[in-house]
């Protein structure tokens, strides 16, 4: 059974520990795999509620906006995507990276 003071959040929003009543957005600059994480970081927009959750800092080779983590041109990620390593390819046009 479900508590009602629970929320779905989507990916790159996080919430804080024992509180599943909000979902925040990751900063500019970091992102959550998993949508509702009480374990990702602390990097979280919000103004009037202490910073509890948390978010990852991006890595090299990604560009992470909204909570989500893509491609920068040049690298790519392998399958599944629910991982967060990124390679820099051989021949960088062979990789377009994220989508504009």
């Amino acid at each position: 059974m479900r508590a009602r003071n629970c929320t779905n959040c989507v990916l790159g929003k996080v919430q804080r520990a024992n509180d599943r009543k909000y979902c925040f957005l990751c900063k500019k600059g970091t992102y959550s795999l998993n949508p509702g994480s009480e374990h990702d970081g602390n990097n979280f927009e919000d103004t009037v509620i202490p910073e509890k959750a948390t978010c990852k800092t991006c890595k090299e080779g990604a560009e992470c906006t909204n909570g989500l983590i893509k491609a920068k041109n040049g690298w790519w990620r392998p399958n599944p995507k629910t991982l967060d390593s990124f390679y820099k390819c051989k021949t960088p046009v062979a990789c377009l990276g994220k989508s504009k």
